[in-house]
């Protein structure tokens, strides 16, 4: 039933064996998607559109129209009938692709992949389609290259998923990256929430209207002959169009003009759209008292039966309680009362049009709520039994049953959350009434559990501490069958939610408390709760705890399976046992992990663990493996798939392995990147990694004060008790590395002492740094025989580890005391041989640090500086590209500083750039304004008592900048008009004009540049506004039009715009295109602004109306 079902989906819809070709409307259409030229009877209809659109109420005969012209054309037609069933974003783009294997069957192979990826992985589906862009490139690449010839894409019935804003996202981001060769045409009763202005301001667009759908009278008189009712005359056709408003449904449905099968009945029914209007409820009232007045028990039959979308004889039995439902049924087919069926195989199942069944439902609900509530009600029970949960949940909540409601959610959850259908879900859950949800802790659950796939802890917490509450007083609004243990899952999944809050402890302890009320047998919930333990205890730095806790749950999975769990299992192991000094165990544990992400094509597994083995091939000292092995993840993240997390944890990844080497500038450069990453993802722990990473670059690069700086953004939880976590462990051991610096030794050994009375599981790298810094602590203090203590330590642990080498050579490139008595001392032979000192010499990049490394500009006396703001903003020195700017708003600082003509001070700044003061947005400030400094020059920046200021005189000879040209060729132009040198003028305008390549700054969005963009836009209509005045005026008709045409572009209200071009067109003896344009301004200024044209316009227009009927009679 799924698969002919789907087919139906996918395919052109079957066209009436009588059928009124509708040659005009087929005509247009064949010269927008047949891809010819601007044809000279239609001007407004282009070869570039990417989109056409026909909007309209039901009953026009939009899809008809459509089928009709795709079976005379030569292009490949990629059918999609939505419905509700597609709104979900997932579902969505699976039945895409569908569509478009109807045609091209080996169409995009690698789409499944990334498809599936995208559905088991935990992604955000509340917020924007980020993690769909992979899917949407490689869907157009798969266009692009796999379809040569002409291929038409048809979205049917788009007002069903319309208010989907995913899915409005994805078209958009479709359309702006559509291949020359494709086209996309939408139908849909309402306008999609889609992008129009680019399409407009290119051509791009072309759309049919109700006005340009409506059937006129001579059509129905057509439609009349080809029924054989030759009766009809012109007269009483002119009257149905005039009643009907050309609504060709309304004149089906109430004059029985044509035979059912025009109506098309096998098309998806969808839910009830049409509201009880006036116009509604005559047409009721004429189809029940004039078409089914000779069928009282037919009526009295379809009027409840159409409750359900599709009618099984049976069902309808069931929830009318009658007999005979499908000989009713035949008789409403046989006497073409808008029923109709079709075969799924030996069941025979009827649907009704669905603007009567629309009509009908209104109805019932209106004149006898009370039986509206039985018949769905009886519905949902009925599908409930037979696990048809979709179609049951709509008739529960449609009898506001909630509670049968909520069971067949819980029921059907388990298999849709593992299909990835969270939004559908959450939909559910938000249409129980607040009253009943509230206190049913099941649907509670569900609804923090969608919000911790979607990573949102903190939407999650609240609701389980609420569902918690709810079980504690006893107040559920559900029965629940085994209140302890659900009580017990609620804590479970409050524990992951505290984890990933960053609070492990509690995590733990939450996890573990659930544990010992958990039964032997609840395996399952077991396994989540041990999971949650192990990777918090290993967070908090007890690892061998850790260990024991992801072992148990392994086990309980059971070692041999293969599946996401299992797979989770095993990297958590390796990443553990690789803190632990373990590395062959790790290695075991990482390369079982990447079989299992193999074996279930799990893209985003393979690229976590592809940052793994290179952290542990960085711990073997393999550092060309681990380099390869990090830059293929981030390949990997980012094209095609774009998973920003695997980026950010490879650029930071590659970033400490630059470090390492020495290569301070390109580590800085991709932690940086990785930094910006970990910062939009609000991953704390990565953040606060990075933040100590880079403060140990700046360091080795002299620069302490960014390094203190860097260090005091790092966010730590409360300490609870005397054991750190890794968190402030790293803190702490990068913070004592700063204070040996500066020689603060007593300070430093505080630090490092303290560490050192952690548990002796704490990450094996960091325990052998921290040996070395307090070697290198006792020796600042003239210490010698505690700092040997220290390195004898090393030595030890170093012999057991089997690597970590390269960390010690490192930390031994930025201490060359401590270097010097390795080197030197007879007790550390041992040591010296564990690091190879004795046989290969140390590279210079080893003994002294390099200078400060971050690229600043080379500013020469005499430079010329070019600015350009409009469009995509732009700086150039001596003509070359400002390109590292190395923060996003380095770049829109610059230019919020040239926008000002006085001092800011820094609050002012960060209101502007950061919408609000606090300390991220403040360390943001200082690094930004580092980066924008080197970029630019550090003088042309000038501080002085807490205001900011640019000078770029300082450094610049020569400086150019758009936005001054293109005012004061704005003011030339005005001048010249003035003294009436209309020559001036023009080549005043026309110089603003090459200026203008785009809205100032379009690249920020922030409140600050709006005011200077909106005065400059208008500035560019007024200078086209006068240069299609100058064009007119010397009779350049087709350059005035271009102008008006322009500013109609930005901005469709422009009222002048409009008589520009109706002028035009009248000079050119093209009335009707200027009576149509009048039509245009007429619709848009009522449907933008609720006004009427001014009354110039509308005198003009009656003019041009008068003036043409006379022609016209003239003519006869």
């Amino acid at each position: 039933m799924q698969d002919a079902r789907m087919m139906r989906k996918l395919t052109s819809p079957p066209l009436p064996q009588t059928l009124l070709h509708r040659e005009e409307v087929l005509s247009r259409l064949s010269l927008v998607l047949n891809r010819n030229t601007q044809s000279h009877s239609q001007p407004q209809i282009y070869m570039s559109s990417k989109l056409v659109l026909l909007h309209a109420p039901a009953g026009y005969g939009k899809t008809t129209v459509l089928a009709d012209f795709a079976s005379r054309g030569n292009a490949h037609y990629c059918w999609y009938m939505l419905d509700r069933t597609d709104s979900d974003i997932i579902t969505f783009l699976q039945r895409l692709v569908l569509s478009v294997r109807q045609q091209f069957p080996d169409f995009g192979t690698d789409l499944d992949d990334i498809l599936m990826n995208i559905a088991h992985e935990h992604m955000r589906e509340a917020e924007g389609i980020s993690y769909l862009i992979p899917l949407l490139d490689a869907f157009l690449q798969a266009l692009a290259m796999e379809t040569a010839q002409q291929v038409v894409l048809l979205f049917c019935n788009y007002q069903d998923v319309n208010d989907t804003p995913a899915i409005n996202q994805a078209t958009n981001y479709l359309l702006r990256g559509l291949p020359p060769h494709c086209t996309l045409v939408i139908e849909s009763r309402a306008i999609p929430e889609l992008e129009f202005a680019h399409l407009l301001a290119h051509n791009q667009v072309y759309s049919f209207t109700q006005n340009d759908l409506r059937f006129s009278a001579q059509e129905v008189v057509r439609l009349a002959q080809l029924q054989g009712i030759p009766s009809l005359g012109p007269g009483e056709a002119e009257q149905l169009e005039a009643l009907f408003d050309g609504w060709i449904s309304g004149m089906l449905l109430g004059t029985r003009l044509s035979h059912i099968h025009l109506l098309q009945g096998n098309r998806m029914p969808g839910p009830r759209a049409l509201n009880a209007s006036m116009h509604l409820q005559q047409l009721f009232t004429y189809v029940v008292d004039g078409v089914f007045q000779r069928y009282p028990d037919l009526y009295t039959f379809l009027y409840e039966a159409c409750i359900l979308e599709e009618m099984l004889p049976s069902l309808c039995e069931e929830v009318l309680e009658i007999e005979h439902a499908e000989e009713h049924l035949q008789a409403l087919e046989r006497n073409g009362l808008f029923v109709t069926h079709r075969n799924e195989g030996e069941q025979r199942i009827y649907v009704c049009h669905q603007i009567l069944r629309d009509l009908f439902l209104e109805e019932l609900e209106r004149s006898n709520p009370q039986r509206f509530h039985v018949l769905h009600q009886r519905a949902a029970h009925k599908l409930g039994e037979e696990q048809c949960y979709e179609q049951a949940i709509h008739h529960a909540l449609q009898a506001r049953e909630y509670l049968m409601a909520a069971r067949f959610i819980v029921d059907v959850f388990p298999v849709m959350f593992d299909k990835q259908r969270l939004v559908t879900l959450m939909h559910w859950c938000h249409l129980l009434s607040p009253a009943f949800r509230d206190f049913a802790p099941q649907i509670v659950l569900i609804q923090a559990r969608i919000y911790l796939r979607w990573h949102d802890h903190a939407h999650a917490l609240p609701l389980l501490e609420s569902a918690e509450q709810v079980m504690l007083d006893k107040s559920a609004s559900m029965l629940v069958e085994d209140s302890h243990l659900l009580l017990t899952e609620i804590r479970i999944f409050k524990g992951l939610a505290f984890f990933m809050s960053g609070a492990y402890q509690q995590a733990a302890d939450q996890c573990q408390n659930a544990l010992d009320e958990l039964p032997a047998n609840e395996t399952v919930l077991r396994s989540e709760a041990y999971s949650i333990i192990g990777l918090s205890l290993c967070l908090r730095g007890d690892l061998s705890a850790g260990i024991a806790a992801i072992q148990k749950t392994l086990q309980l999975y059971g070692r041999s399976r293969s599946g996401y769990e299992v797979a989770r299992l095993h990297s958590i192991l390796a990443s553990a046992y690789r803190w632990l000094g373990k590395l062959e165990l790790a290695e075991h544990h990482v390369m079982r992990a990447m079989t299992c992400r193999l074996q279930m094509h799990d893209v985003y597994g393979q690229i976590e663990d592809l940052n793994r083995l290179g952290l542990l091939k960085k711990s073997q000292g393999a550092i060309h493996e681990a380099e390869t092995h990090l830059l293929q993840a981030l390949e990997l993240a980012r094209s095609p798939l774009h998973y920003e997390s695997g980026q950010a944890y490879a650029l930071v990844n590659l970033g400490h392995l630059y470090f390492d080497q020495a290569a301070y500038e390109r580590a800085l450069r991709t932690l940086e990147e990785g930094l910006a990453l970990a910062e939009k993802l609000q991953d704390r722990y990565l953040v606060n990694h990075t933040l100590c990473i880079m403060a140990l670059t700046y360091l080795s690069l002299r620069d302490v004060e960014t390094a203190h700086f860097l260090l005091s953004n790092v966010q730590l939880s409360p300490a609870k008790n005397e054991q750190p976590d890794y968190d402030r462990f790293l803190h702490h051991l990068t913070y004592s590395v700063l204070l040996l610096h500066e020689e603060h030794y007593d300070e430093a050994l505080s630090y490092l002492r303290a560490l050192q009375a952690s548990p002796s599981n704490t990450e094996k790298e960091l325990m052998l740094v921290l040996h070395l810094r307090l070697a290198a602590c006792y020796l600042g203090k003239q210490q010698s025989e505690d700092a040997l203590v220290c390195l004898h330590r090393l030595t030890v642990d170093l012999a057991n580890a089997k690597g970590y080498g390269l960390c010690v050579l490192v930390e031994l490139r930025n201490q060359p005391r401590l270097k010097y008595t390795l080197q030197t001392h007879p007790d550390l032979a041992q040591l010296r041989t564990l690091l190879h000192l004795e046989e290969i010499d140390t590279p210079s990049s080893l003994e002294e640090p390099v200078s400060m490394l971050v690229n600043s500009v080379e500013q020469k006396e005499g430079s010329r500086l070019r600015i350009c703001a409009l469009g995509e903003p732009v700086v150039l020195i001596d003509e070359n590209p400002v390109t590292r700017w190395r923060m996003a708003r380095s770049m829109e600082f610059f230019f919020l500083l040239l926008d000002q003509s006085h001092p800011l001070r820094k609050e002012q700044i960060i209101d502007a750039l950061w919408q609000n003061y606090d300390t991220q947005s403040n360390r943001a400030f200082h690094s930004t304004l580092f980066y924008l400094r080197k970029a630019i020059g550090e003088a042309c920046i000038v501080s002085q008592g807490g205001t900011y200021v640019l000078d770029l005189t300082a450094h610049y000879a020569s400086i150019e900048y758009d936005v001054e040209l293109f005012q004061e060729q704005f003011a030339r132009g005005k001048e010249c008009l003035e003294q009436e040198d209309e020559e001036g003028a023009q080549h005043a305008f026309e110089s603003m004009l090459a200026l203008y390549r785009g809205d100032y700054i379009q690249t920020s969005y922030n409140d600050w540049s709006s005011g200077r963009r909106n005065e400059l836009r208008q500035a560019n209509l007024d200078a086209h506004r006068e240069l299609a005045l100058i064009a007119w005026h010397h009779e350049k008709i087709a350059i005035s039009m271009k102008h008006w045409q322009q500013i109609l572009a930005s901005d469709n209200t422009q009222e002048e715009a409009h008589y520009g071009l109706m002028r035009c067109y009248a000079r050119q003896g093209k009335r009707s295109l200027a009576l149509r344009q009048y039509q245009q301004c007429e619709k848009i200024l009522q449907e933008e602004l609720g006004v009427k044209p001014g009354t110039t316009l509308q005198q003009f227009y009656q003019r041009l109306k008068s003036a043409t009927s006379q022609a016209n009679k003239k003519d006869k």
